[in-house]
């Protein structure tokens, strides 16, 4: 098993309360280090959803004629 699918595994046996129990400065650094891993695995977040309104068809430069 390599060291990344070890990482992976501990972080999923982390509870809300061990985090919470964290002094504000590991907290401070797990967070930092959870964002630097997310910004290296580069999920996308979903596109959010067309509105089909009239406020739509106004943010588009959709006039009535």
């Amino acid at each position: 098993m390599s060291l990344t699918a070890r990482v992976i595994t501990m972080m999923s046996g982390v509870s809300h309360f061990q985090v919470r129990a964290l002094t504000p400065d590991e907290r401070l650094r797990l967070a930092k280090e959870c964002l630097r891993l997310l910004q290296a695995c580069e999920i996308a977040a979903p596109p959010a959803p067309r509105s089909t309104g009239v406020l739509s068809e106004l943010r588009e430069d959709k006039r009535a004629e």
